[in-house]
């Protein structure tokens, strides 16, 4: 949210979808606030050990991104920022870095909730899937995963 508005936010967790330029062609003329990039792993690591798809990304983010008030969000389970590529980590074109935990259900519940897309069979069907045990943690990613099984699986009412 930004001025008490709603973001409007390209996501994706696809691998090949990055490897195209249609999904940066959509963020850099649509009119989106944030671009969220889910397990970037795979992006994130230094190009002086092999990666070829960083590029894209600090093109995007240097000039049109910082111009327009853009946002580009990664997500990674990498356990330190030392694995990340030098040129995406710098000031200036790194706002931020922020390390997570998993959440227990009752935080994945509220989650659910301030959501509000998804039918009360549909969020139990989440939570279900991303914790199986009473005792259980998920991480967001997690959660989303359940999301997008539960739409495609359950009715919505």
């Amino acid at each position: 949210r930004r001025k008490r508005e709603n973001a409007k936010v390209l996501y994706t967790s696809d691998k090949k979808a990055l490897e195209s330029d249609e999904l940066y062609v959509e963020f850099l003329t649509g009119d989106h606030d944030a671009f969220v990039v889910e397990d970037a792993d795979h992006l994130l690591g230094s190009r002086a050990n092999g990666n070829v798809d960083l590029h894209r990304f600090l093109t995007v983010a240097d000039g049109v991104v910082r111009a327009m008030g853009r946002k580009i969000i990664f997500t990674t389970n990498l356990h330190t920022i030392g694995d990340i590529d030098e040129a995406l980590v710098r000031p200036g074109r790194c706002f931020a870095v922020v390390r997570t935990r998993a959440l227990v259900r009752e935080e994945g519940s509220r989650l659910l909730q301030a959501m509000r897309t998804l039918s009360d069979e549909q969020v139990d069907a989440v939570l279900g899937a991303a914790f199986p045990t009473s005792a259980g943690s998920a991480t967001v990613a997690a959660l989303y995963r359940a999301i997008d099984f539960a739409l495609r699986h359950t009715p919505a009412h």
